[in-house]
């Protein structure tokens, strides 16, 4: 490929990209989000587990309780009605 038409290729690469970000659909809450986990985790609590699906499970329960401040204190997290 030559300079030009990879300059080219570039250009029109990002173009898209920006266009895609700035034409893109709006922020929509509710419905269900569905994730195929590989097996059927043993228990919900990480602390006590290895197992990989364990804690992809409580990742998505407990992301949205609690946050962490800059002096890592947990916080509670503002939901999304705020």
């Amino acid at each position: 490929m030559t300079k030009k038409s990879i300059i080219s290729f570039a250009a029109l690469f990002f173009t898209a990209i920006l266009f895609s970000v700035i034409y893109g659909n709006e922020l929509k809450y509710g419905g269900s989000v569905v994730v195929a986990v590989t097996a059927d985790p043993g228990g919900l609590n990480p602390a006590v587990t290895t197992q990989g699906g364990v804690h992809l499970v409580c990742g998505s329960i407990f992301s949205g309780l609690v946050a962490h401040d800059f002096n890592l204190n947990s916080v509670p997290e503002k939901s999304a009605a705020e």
